[in-house]
């Protein structure tokens, strides 16, 4: 399990909550139908087995255990009781509506910011010139939501992830979604303040910002681009903040200066792109922005209207594309809409949201079919945030980190090392020796940079036998766009991986799940493209061994977890397309198969006449339960 999900859930602010909204209760009433045939998929499959047999006794015991089952019960008088709220509204949601949205993405009490929440119906243009013309215009659906850092000491923030809030909103905007990766105590307010001060500026520079964003419909969202509008204690537009995200779930944060003396009413800044976005752009070129102040020509407590437009430009300075996002109407102010304005406005956006990605694919088969040259995504650069970590990945970081520590042990070299997954991901540890007499490390000796640019880096020390070769491969001899681990000594971190030795001595190691994992990585599905001057897997000393460090330095639980890894990641590579989430939605069918077939079988195996069952009888029934077993523990 992802590390982050033993804390609690920010509950992000509500630009329109519904304490006991109608809709709200109907969802709520629908995930409650999920867990509960989720609980009891197993009888609901024996009922269906014996309808198939069309034996009608039998279905009635099983429907008269379930009538016995007070949950049973209590499930059909929940939806009966919310299905009644279909049809009434307390009034007070009007005023936690009003509260709400007053204080969203600020703090509860007295607001010191003009910029106040907004719901702004959006249309994106996007132009391209060459090499192929193409262009297309979409509706789309943003919102505006005031942060003021400088309330972060003195009142409550609403989106604070300690909050024990059930409330759920219609649009909600989560800090988790937001800059830096992860949760943060303070949310909103505390990652920004962290991402202001990194960009060597304090708060009482920038006090105030405002987000615009896609917010989330029912949970889900994807965000192409998120704009921060940062300004200064006369409310006066200072800088902005591009967070860009690609379909890859990559992100690169640009932080844009205004000009001290601008000659235009507009917010103009020019920047080069090192992010790769699209397969159909290289990351060569530069980018350009012209944006309007949300609040710079309207009334000061007035947030009317955003205009942004976005230039990509060639390496040799042609505009390429142009993409423009604007509102098309004045925002609306969730505060004063109506009961029916806002249901209307319910249906007419509701979807928006679910068609980003199927808009892009589409964009993208045209530009297919028009046979545009087709860039393949490179690593991340150490400016950008790789993608979000696999529950595979955020369980291997320790064993690393631990190898890590292991090689600084025995050098007496400090490592600052920054991980790509964990409760840790983009946070400084530094590693000294643990066993020297002093207690740190050598002073004549310089202290190794190490960073973890994605996690996939974690998975790929596994499809290798050599960890000096995958560093040779991701790091040192990385080719343009392929380096996935930063290291700022390259030849003295080099050699201190090459000196480090590990005394196999396997620990509670599975010899099934061992052979299995050695025939994979010898019959990978994809050829590594290695240096063939490089030793091959045998040639290979047990000191570069990933696989011996885990063996001899962990427990037999630990063992047979980082196994389980193993197994899981390598067979992913092989039928599901390197996904492991893909490999267990196949595990997860094949275990509902083998139930069903269970179901079916025990039904037979209940009809039949016979009083002394034989072997063969009994066969088909032990390997289906050894299979739902298998499936299971799969999972």
């Amino acid at each position: 399990m992802h590390d982050a999900s033993l804390q609690e859930r920010p509950t992000g602010p509500k630009l329109w909550h519904f304490s006991d909204g109608v809709f709200s209760r109907l969802i709520s009433t629908s995930w409650k139908a999920i867990s509960w045939i989720r609980h009891y998929l197993p009888d609901l499959v024996v009922v269906a087995g014996l309808l198939i047999y069309l034996n009608w006794a039998l279905v009635r015991r099983v429907a008269t255990l379930l009538l016995k089952d007070t949950r049973f019960l209590v499930f059909c008088f929940n939806v009966t009781w919310q299905l009644l709220w279909l049809w009434y509204r307390s009034p007070k949601d009007r005023h936690d509506v009003k509260t709400a949205a007053t204080a969203a993405g600020t703090c509860t009490g007295k607001s010191t910011h003009a910029l106040s929440p907004r719901l702004f119906e959006c249309r994106t243009t996007h132009a391209r010139f060459f090499p192929t013309q193409h262009s297309f215009s979409y509706s789309y659906l943003m919102v505006g939501v005031p942060i003021d850092i400088q309330s972060l000491s003195q009142e409550i923030c609403v989106d604070h992830p300690m909050s024990n809030s059930r409330k759920r909103g219609w649009f909600t905007v989560h800090a988790e979604d937001y800059l830096e990766r992860g949760i943060h105590k303070d949310g909103f307010a505390g990652k920004l303040e962290d991402y202001v001060k990194a960009q060597g500026l304090s708060l009482n520079e920038l006090p105030f910002a405002y987000l615009v964003t896609a917010p989330r419909f029912l949970g889900f969202s994807f965000n192409p681009v998120s704009f921060w509008y940062l300004y200064d204690r006369t409310k006066t537009l200072r800088s902005m903040i591009l967070e860009v995200n690609n379909t890859f779930d990559e992100r690169r944060m640009y932080f844009l200066p205004a000009d001290p003396n601008p000659s235009k009413p507009r917010f103009t800044n020019a920047w080069a792109k090192d992010f790769h976005v699209s397969p159909f752009n290289d990351r060569d070129g530069s980018y350009s922005l012209s944006a309007i102040d949300p609040a710079g020509h309207s009334p000061r407590d007035q947030t009317t209207s955003i205009d942004n437009t976005i230039t990509l430009s060639s390496a040799d300075g042609k505009p390429k594309i142009v993409a423009r996002i604007y509102s098309t109407r004045p925002g609306h102010d969730p505060v004063t809409m109506s009961r029916f304005r806002f249901a209307s406005f319910i249906l007419r956006w509701w979807w928006v949201g679910f068609m980003t990605n199927p808009r892009i694919l589409r964009e993208a088969r045209i530009l297919w079919v028009k046979k545009l040259k087709v860039f393949y995504r490179p690593e991340v650069l150490q400016t950008s945030i790789g993608r979000t970590e696999t529950q595979e990945e955020t369980t291997l970081e320790p064993f690393f980190r631990r190898f890590l520590q292991y090689c600084v042990d025995t050098s007496s070299t400090s490592i600052r090392y920054i991980p790509a997954a964990g409760r840790k991901r983009g946070k400084l540890i530094l590693l000294n020796p643990t066993n020297s007499s002093e207690g740190h490390a050598d002073g004549n000796k310089a202290t190794i940079d190490v960073k973890i640019l994605t996690p996939e880096f974690y998975s790929e020390l596994l499809r290798d036998f050599n960890v000096l070769r995958v560093f040779d491969l991701n790091c040192f001899e990385a080719g343009a766009g392929q380096a996935m681990v930063s290291v700022s000594h390259p030849e003295l971190f080099r050699k201190l991986l090459a000196t480090t030795r590990i005394k196999p001595r396997p620990k509670g190691s599975s010899g099934v799940l061992k052979s299995l994992i050695d025939w994979l990585r010898r019959h990978r599905s994809i050829p590594s493209s290695l240096d063939p001057n490089v030793s091959t897997p045998e040639q290979s000393p047990a000191s570069t061994s990933f696989d011996h460090f885990v063996r001899s330095s962990s427990g037999p639980l630990e063992v047979s977890i980082y196994e389980r890894i193993c197994c899981r990641v390598l067979l992913a590579d092989r039928v599901a397309l390197g996904f492991t989430s893909i490999l267990r939605f196949y595990v997860r069918l094949a275990w509902l198969a083998a139930l069903m077939k269970l179901a079916v079988d025990i039904n037979r195996f209940m009809i039949q006449d016979t009083s002394s069952p034989g072997a063969w009888e009994i066969l088909p029934l032990s390997l289906d339960i050894f299979l739902v077993v298998l499936a299971r523990w799969c999972l």
